[in-house]
């Protein structure tokens, strides 16, 4: 079999980029097929150093340094445009180049595209089978596809709402590991303290694992990419480390109790918790995605989908033992067992002989193999302890003791205030990659409010509740204006809410004053997130008059979460702006589609009313 690997623009092919994903399991697919003794020719920048049969440098070295070098503790810069688009056309050039010069017969061979962008372009005209080999992302091009985990597969089912299926060469083929890398060593001890490996990102649930091992007592390191700032504020028992290279990657999770992984969205793959095991060390997961795949629960750790399970598991974890983790993640996921599903998928792709011309015989899914002598390559061996895992059917069932109205209301605040917590964590203080996003998302809001593009709001006084440290009061002309939100600012941001003649009140909208009246008001994704949504709406309420515009804008109909505890209603805003003392301009509930994983998707409440002058005024006139 003739394979050809395409390693990324932004990487070298090598192990000193542990943390790119992509770049590991470009620079396994190279070693394992290799390895089975297969014609393997990697494409990629100077200095890669893939184990295969020949390396083809397409970038040189001191053009990718200019460009890109290692991130370090950075997230990797991966933009197309603008002053790398020449780069990249330049990558896509050369590996077009470097392929012709290469591949064979037509349709005899496979061409594994490990990233996609350039790598589509280089392949263009190319006639051979384009397999986007390792596929974790939402948007696919490639007829034929290997994804991470059947999650991820189903996913894009659904999305694309391909119902009926017969996608016969879609596989699913799990990320591999090269063992050398996770071995144990006589100086490793199993520590007392937590670990988060990963991306410093509140949707890979940092601050959910930071809660937990507060509440349980315990430390955590947190390694990784990003600004560990908002997690490590008010937080003395969370140590940050920047991300490491193989030695002290396989250190670090040998030596945790357990690992954390709590991603939020809809997680392809999630490594860590595969490499976890790998050591011997339990993991704890969120009970969504790829984990239900990769995480036995109660063998090689725990599942959960709320704090109060995860805070459970963290203090059990010693009941799920490392040998087992080990057991399961070394038979199943190292490069030797994941190289025969990729052979036998390849094999199947090669099969479909009549794309390179007519054949004599029947080919592809029809392809008869009677020397065939087993069809093991989906097959998982699972350890003994699972299938010793037993249930107590007759136990009584163990509600919660509901809690009388005092600590209801407590738990409310707590409730809150980890939900601050959440907020502040991915806001940080200072302008970051995450607030331009914010500025864009705000466009939408604008647009649904009917402000958007406006400068100016001559005099208005304005209360801008949940303003956040972007606030539009910020960039528009008006009058004396407030804005309201607990969030914590720095004296910097506090400074450009006083030069736009602003007063910030840093404290909850519940307890905004009801001292003075304004013109308008607004609010935008902020309901959700506060303590007493009717608490806040009955003080914006009661700061308006006649004349007074309120817009709005808000998600509805979420179920609640760390982030925003309030699933919202249209019939919680009807309660306060439906009746006859309120003109409605705009009263929108739709839906907003953005790609698949945003934040900022789904139904949602948009409106503009005013307020009418009062019965008795009207009479007076």
């Amino acid at each position: 079999m003739r394979v050809h690997v395409l390693g990324l623009p932004h990487t070298q092919t090598t192990d000193e980029f542990t943390t790119c994903a992509f770049t590991q399991k470009t620079l396994n697919l190279c070693k394992m097929l290799h390895d089975r003794g297969h014609e393997v020719i990697h494409y990629g920048v100077e200095g890669s150093n893939p184990q295969c049969t020949k390396h083809v440098s397409i970038i040189p070295l001191d053009l990718w340094k200019k460009f890109y070098g290692h991130p370090g503790k950075h997230f990797y810069n991966i933009q197309l445009d603008g002053k790398y688009a020449p780069y990249h056309a330049l990558f896509a050039q050369n590996m077009k180049s470097a392929l012709r010069e290469n591949i064979g017969p037509r349709y005899t061979e496979i061409i594994c595209q490990t990233w996609g962008a350039a790598q589509c372009t280089a392949c263009d005209g190319i006639e051979q089978y384009l397999v986007e080999s390792g596929i974790g992302y939402p948007n696919s091009w490639a007829e034929w596809r290997v994804y991470e985990s059947y999650a991820w597969m189903h996913m894009h089912l659904g999305r694309d709402q391909l119902f009926g299926g017969q996608k016969w060469y879609w596989a699913v083929i799990p990320n591999s590991f090269d063992l050398k890398n996770f071995m144990p060593s006589p100086d490793d001890k199993r520590g007392e303290d937590f670990l988060y490996l990963g991306r410093l990102n509140v949707d890979k649930g940092v601050g959910f694992a930071v809660e937990i091992a507060k509440e349980v007592g315990r430390k955590i390191t947190i390694v990784g990419q990003g600004d560990p700032e908002p997690y490590l504020r008010g937080n003395p028992h969370v140590t940050y480390l920047p991300p490491v290279g193989v030695e002290g990657r396989r250190k670090l999770l040998a030596e945790a109790r357990a690992v954390f992984c709590l991603t939020q969205f809809v997680e392809p793959f999630c490594g860590v918790n595969v490499e976890a095991q790998l050591m011997g060390t339990p993991v704890i997961t969120s009970d969504h995605g790829v984990f239900s795949e990769t995480v036995i629960h109660g063998v090689t750790g725990f599942r959960g989908r709320t704090m109060e399970q995860w805070v459970w598991a963290a203090k059990n974890i010693d009941r799920i033992d490392g040998r087992v983790c080990a057991e399961w993640a070394r038979t199943n996921y190292s490069l030797e067992r994941v190289a025969l599903m990729y052979e036998e998928f390849f094999q199947q792709i090669l099969n479909v002989r009549d794309r390179g011309g007519p054949v004599r015989g029947p080919t592809g899914f029809y392809e008869k193999h009677p020397a065939r002598t087993q069809l093991d390559w989906l097959l998982k061996k699972y350890p003994k302890a699972a299938a010793e895992l037993s249930i107590d059917l007759t136990r009584p069932h163990e509600a919660p003791v509901v809690a009388p109205e005092a600590s209801a209301e407590a738990t409310r605040r707590e409730q809150w205030r980890f939900a601050m917590t959440l907020q502040g964590q991915w806001w940080g203080l200072d302008w970051s990659p995450r607030w331009d996003v914010a500025l864009r998302t705000q466009e939408t809001y604008f647009r649904l409010m009917d402000i958007k593009g406006r400068t100016s709001f001559a005099n208005a006084r304005v209360l801008d509740v949940g303003c956040g440290p972007l606030s539009l009061l910020q960039r528009t002309q008006h009058g004396p204006s407030r804005g309201v939100d607990p969030l914590p600012m720095t004296e910097a941001t506090k400074d450009r809410f006083r030069e736009a003649n602003v007063e910030l009140l840093n404290i909850p909208a519940e307890e905004m004053p009801t001292d003075q009246t304004f013109d308008e008001i607004w609010m935008y994704d902020c309901l959700g997130c506060v303590q007493e949504p009717q608490e806040v709406l009955k003080r914006i309420v009661a700061v308006t008059e006649p004349g007074t515009v309120v817009r709005i804008f808000e998600w509805l109909n979420r179920m609640p979460d760390p982030q925003r505890p309030h699933k919202l209603t249209e019939a919680l805003f009807w309660e306060y702006f439906g009746d006859k003392r309120w003109d409605r301009k705009i009263w929108n509930v739709g839906l907003v589609h953005r790609d698949m994983g945003s934040p900022a998707d789904g139904p949602y409440i948009a409106i503009h009313v005013e307020r009418r002058p009062d019965p008795a005024e009207k009479a007076s006139e």
